[in-house]
């Protein structure tokens, strides 16, 4: 790749001066994104830049010399305490905790490992028991200053934030001839920093203000409770800045610190802030920011405070910018940094290119800095402007309120770029002075979104009648559960909702069009209501008598009872009725027939094409009120980087939005006639996460184009900008300028894709078998190279996508169904033809294929035109392109070859299976070769190779298990880390034992699946035995980190089993006490049963949410009867055995059964261990 630079270079002159191959209007051959987030991620958790001297000594932990037990300042490992006032309560703790744990130094990293053990030593008090590296350093002078120190770091816990913290402790001493006898002058700094596992290290960098007559710091790296940490590259240099606030350019100072401005347009620069300190220090007196900017670029307005002076010199313009408390208030009770940014509408007169200025700002206190100086420079680029506005299409953009929360003027001007850039859709709560600049540039919908209008049943302010509240079952584990309003008093149209809620809506909506709401009710899934008003309609919905229904109620309407099927319909259509109550008012008060109603965001998947098939969301199913709106937004899928994690690649990644999208088009065409089809609204991401979840300009706009040319009715960023520059607004606009060139043939045309074939030439990215991230939709291999067609009067359009962000696609295009005739091909006005002196093709030729390609992440559209009237000169011919190729094969050989090594690490392989039968049970592949099915006369075994998991067990006929079609009994899963891996595993071999037969498989799992996890391999046997009425599952967890990437693990596996018998009527769970016999019956929630590890059970109430006391048992055997099952389950190693959860609820045929087993470790390459789940059905 040495040489691809100069080769973009030279293909930039070519384009700049207007040089080319043919010598006319070129495209864009080489595509690419503006960031390399790779690049930026390994700067950020890679890399410690500080050029000063570093004042630790050793830092690489190289071999000590001769005499080393006596240097001061040589590495020390003899820290470990228990921290806890109780801790006299285990004897000899210091002796005995050196005797587990492991401090390990090799190839420059220095390690802690406490292995499980270290519980059976301090018990409840594991989660304060410490182990430490620590370092006494020495400072050049005794002045006092400021100092960063930074080093990497691996950490795990398991599950983040239990089990114990990680911390740096940094005291402060004096003077003294013996170092290690100098007096400490102050306790310094204590700071706890996260776990952070995977293929990428983490970075610690914190500053400390050392006060004066400080000779020595004595810094401490400390890991509590069970876990391991692993440091490298530690460095404390002298600095000159001290900060007690984080200030950062968001999200371009995550980025490269660049913001660019289209000349004579505005611009929105969003700042973000959060304490180094503690709640009390961050309550600041006065703040001000103190900000400097070219004097080329103007500050409009500001939405944080107010401009006490400004004062210009240099070239430098310097604002003093008193901060409002309703902004710094929020410092002393926000964690991270705060998703309330500082806003600042800017501008510039300059010429593109003609000027690069930098800017700064920094917050101080009293006059004193009290952050970080947050630099930044400026960029300026052409003016955006679109040729056309999209006249039936709207694209737009999900904002949030106050990042506009400037003056009149400020929204107004902003107002007038919106339509620059053709904007036609914006859902935010703008203020009403605005609406009419909005509409005068072109905005055509306004929809904002309130609050207390939201997730299926928040409808109305809390303070509403206690008859009109949302009766749930269980305990109230979200907010959202309290705040619920019953659907019947909404669509009876209640007081309470005509009175209360329909003036909020009123007062809320004076001239807009709408109102959007997130909608994901998914949380009351099996919740309720089950208030008497619910009741009195249900006994009507299913003819019972009501006083038979006050004894039925709620019981018989749980998963697998008498009026199941009947509630989840009752609940949808209840659902159904309060959205239309809802979508009737809106339109009440916004318009009525012109109004758009009512819009609720919802997962897309309700909408794709398996939608019946995904449990989540039935009893709040769209298909049962989406014919009755004008609007649906089924947002998603999302693509992003957290920029708070190291950056993971996905080749497929906004292939998913173009899949997503397809898929959901056509469902939503075969579920709706023309007259009930709702308008499809699109939710490209743009931004989450505080400005921290970010995408690249590219993929925003490709995004939008995956929507639109899929045939969805609008589309509206979201988050945005929040904070991005005019870069990605000038993407927005391509894509808006795509939707009004083309709107007609998407809306009016004929879709024709499968007359048009795309054939990617070598090299180039490899399809994918299963797209990332997506639930899948039964589609086979998906190319990288992706097209939309459509065909109007004649004229063809082939809209190609181009996901490959490693390199540029040289295709063949095959154009089926064509007259004879001659046609011309164009992209962008740019003609393309076979040879020179030749404007078109013929028809023959586009059906055997021509050339063409398309730049990195890229849409380019074709239009295939009949004759040959165009006046346009031919760009390429197919030499120039034959030429191009040439010019781009070493890198894109290069990059084709990274890719394979990617297709063999992240790709999905298939199971092949095969018939086979042994000692009276018979095997055969099933459900298109993902299965396996055993049989036994009436007994069979159902096997998803995919999970590893029984989905399916018949005894003479009566099934054992009430699971789904992932896993029913067997699927292995972790407690610690909280982890469901759902596959797909590769089967390894299917064979003949004693007794019937195996099937074993396993399951790499890499930074894709699971980055805490990566390199763990997962070897998983099923044993179908005695004529398919037993049944042993046997796991083995296998370390399988190579040298280049050495890794350890502490894993807690569990088994995810749906016994039916808890289901049944007279179901009863026995198990083991030392009082005797225990017998469980279901009861709906969450339960813990424990042979008494403490730090199991203080782990798993925490991730089961468990309210109720732990049950005590002494057996690893669990037996569940009812009248027509026997099951007896049994857990072995026994010694290993830690107890079982259960999970429950009323959306459940039964609870779910999960033996856990003790947290283990796998600390080397090639450590092992292996559980048995052992089930017999009598």
């Amino acid at each position: 790749m040495k040489n691809s630079r100069k080769l973009f270079v030279f293909m930039l002159i070519l384009t700049m001066v207007g040089i080319g191959i043919a010598a006319q209007p070129k495209l864009d051959v080489r595509g690419g994104v503006t960031y390399d987030f790779a690049a930026i991620s390994k700067r950020r958790f890679h890399s410690v830049s500080d050029k000063a001297e570093n004042l630790i000594s050793n830092p690489d932990f190289a071999e000590d010399s001769p005499g080393a037990e006596i240097d001061p300042f040589r590495w020390r490992d003899y820290y470990s305490n228990i921290h806890h006032p109780e801790r006299h309560k285990v004897p000899n703790a210091r002796e005995r905790m050196r005797e587990v744990i492991r401090w390990e130094i090799a190839d420059g990293v220095a390690s802690i490992i406490k292995p499980v053990q270290l519980r059976d030593i301090c018990g409840p008090l594991v989660t304060r028991a410490s182990a430490a590296w620590c370092k006494l350093v020495e400072l050049p002078n005794t002045d006092g200053g400021t100092y960063k120190l930074t080093f990497k770091y691996l950490a795990r816990h398991n599950v983040v934030g239990s089990g114990g913290n990680n911390w740096v402790l940094v005291s402060c001493r004096g003077e003294h001839k013996t170092p290690a006898k100098a007096k400490e002058i102050k306790a310094l700094k204590q700071t706890r920093f996260e776990d952070f596992w995977g293929e990428e290290w983490g970075l610690f960098s914190q500053e400390l203000i050392v006060p004066a007559e400080t000779k020595y710091l004595n810094i401490v790296f400390r890991i509590d409770g069970v876990g391991e940490l692993k440091l490298k590259e530690p460095a404390l240099v002298s600095v000159q800045k001290s900060a007690k606030l984080t200030l950062r350019l968001a999200p371009h100072g995550f980025l490269d610190s660049v913001f660019a401005l289209s000349q004579n347009q505005p611009a929105i620069m969003n700042f973000a802030w959060g304490r180094n300190c503690s709640a009390e220090e961050a309550k600041l007196q006065k703040p001000r920011m103190r900000l400097r900017l070219p004097c080329q670029i103007k500050l409009e307005d500001l939405t944080f405070g107010k401009i006490v002076n400004r004062q210009e010199e240099a070239g430098m313009q310097e604002f003093d910018i008193e901060i409002d408390s309703t902004y710094s208030r929020r410092l002393a009770t926000t964690e991270g940094l705060d998703a309330m940014m500082m806003s600042l509408l800017l501008s510039t007169t300059e010429e593109p290119g003609a000027f690069e200025g930098t800017g700064s700002c920094i917050i101080e206190e009293n006059g004193q800095a009290a952050s970080n100086l947050e630099t930044f420079a400026f960029k300026i680029i052409p003016t955006i402007t679109v040729k056309a506005k999209a006249q039936r299409y709207l694209p737009g953009f999900y904002a949030n309120g106050r990042d506009f929360n400037f003056s009149r003027e400020g929204r107004e001007h902003l107002a007038e770029f919106f339509g620059q850039v053709g904007t036609r859709w914006i859902i935010c709560n703008f203020p009403q002075d605005t609406l009419a600049a909005l509409r005068e540039h072109g905005v055509k919908a306004i929809t904002p979104e309130l609050y207390y209008i939201a997730n299926g049943f928040r409808v109305g302010f809390p303070n509403r009648p206690a008859s009109d509240k949302f009766k749930y079952l269980g305990n109230a584990t979200r907010r959202d559960l309290e705040m619920a309003t019953c659907p019947v008093a909404v669509y009876e149209r209640r007081p309470f909702f005509q009175g209360t809620v329909r003036k909020y809506l009123a007062d809320n909506l004076q001239g807009t069009d709408g109102l959007w709401a997130n909608w994901e009710p998914y949380m009351f899934n099996g919740k309720g209501c089950f208030c008497d008003s619910c009741r009195e309609k249900f006994a009507e919905y299913v003819n019972v008598p009501l006083e038979q229904m006050k004894q039925e109620w709620p019981q018989e309407l749980m998963r697998g009872k008498k009026y199941y099927a009947q509630a989840v319909r009752f609940r949808s259509l209840e659902h159904a009725k309060l959205v239309r109550t809802i979508h009737e008012a809106v339109c009440e008060v916004t318009g009525g027939d012109k109004s758009m109603g009512f819009i609720p965001g919802i997962s897309w998947t309700e909408m794709c094409s398996i939608w019946r098939e995904i449990p989540n969301g039935k009893e709040v199913h769209q298909s049962d009120y989406a014919a009755d709106l004008r609007w649906i937004n089924p947002w998603g899928p999302y693509v992003y980087w957290q920029t708070h994690r190291p950056y993971i690649y996905y080749k497929d990644g906004n292939l998913r939005s173009f899949i997503g999208a397809r898929n959901v088009r056509a469902q939503v065409n075969l579920d709706y006639p023309p007259e009930k089809r709702p308008k499809l609204l699109a939710f490209p991401h743009g931004s989450q996460g505080g400005a921290l979840w970010v995408t690249q300009p590219e993929a925003l706009e490709i995004d939008f184009n995956s929507f639109f040319f899929n045939g969805y009715d609008g589309a509206t960023a979201y988050l945005f900008p929040r904070g991005y520059d005019n870069r990605y607004w000038a993407a927005f606009a391509r894509a808006a300028e795509n939707a009004a060139d083309y709107e007609d043939f998407v809306f009016d045309g004929e879709r024709i894709d499968q007359r048009i074939v795309l054939e990617p030439s070598a090299p180039y990215a490899l399809p994918v078998n299963v797209v990332s991230r997506m639930p899948d939709l039964g589609l086979g291999p998906a190319s990288i190279l992706q097209h939309a067609a459509y065909e109007k009067d004649g004229k063809i359009i082939v809209a190609v996508f181009n996901f490959w962000e490693k390199g540029s696609a040289f295709f063949t295009m095959k154009v089926a169904g064509l007259p004879d005739g001659n046609y011309q091909l164009a992209a962008k006005d740019v003609l393309f033809a076979p040879k020179p002196g030749i404007n078109y093709f013929s028809a023959a030729e586009l059906a055997q294929g021509v050339q063409l390609f398309a730049g990195a992440v890229r849409c380019q559209i074709f239009e295939l035109t009949p004759g040959t009237a165009r006046p346009e000169s031919v760009g390429y011919n197919t030499e120039d392109i034959n030429e191009l190729k040439k010019q781009f094969l070493p890198e894109l050989t290069a990059a084709s070859l990274e890719d394979q090594e990617y297709m063999k690490k992240y790709d999905v392989k298939k199971s092949a299976l095969t018939e086979i039968a042994n000692a009276g049970i018979t095997c055969r592949p099933h459900e298109n070769n993902e299965s396996l099915l055993f049989s036994s006369g009436n007994n069979q075994v159902l096997l998803n190779c995919k999970t590893m998991s029984i989905v399916d067990w018949q005894r003479d006929g009566k099934a054992q298990l009430a699971g789904d079609r992932s896993t029913a009994l067997g699927a292995a899963a972790f407690w610690k880390p909280s982890l469901r891996l759902w596959g797909p595993y590769l089967v390894t071999g299917q064979e003949k034992i004693d007794g019937g037969l195996r099937v074993g498989a396993e399951l790499q799992i890499n930074d894709h699946t699971s980055p805490e996890l990566a390199g763990l391999l997962i070897r998983q046997y099923v044993e179908i035995l005695n004529s398919c009425r037993k049944i042993n599952i046997k796991t083995e967890l296998i370390n399988f980190s190579t040298d280049e990437l050495p890794r350890s693990y502490q894993v807690g596996l569990r088994y995810h089993c749906f016994p039916k018998a808890l289901a049944e009527e007279g179901g009863v769970l026995q198990l083991g006490t030392q009082k005797g016999p225990l017998n469980f019956t279901r009861n709906f929630g969450r339960t813990l049963f424990s042979v008494g590890d403490e730090f199991y059970e203080s782990d798993i109430r925490k991730t089961f949410s468990v309210t109720d006391p732990t049950r005590k048992i002494n057996s690893a055997t669990a037996v569940f009867k009812s009248a027509n099952i026997s099951n007896v389950y049994q857990l072995s190693p026994e010694s290993d055995f830690v107890g079982f959860a259960l999970w429950d609820g009323g959306g459940q045929l039964t609870s779910s059964f999960e033996p856990c087993f003790k947290l283990a470790d796998l600390p080397n390459a090639g450590d092992s261990i292996s559980y048995k789940l052992e089930v017999t059905a009598e």
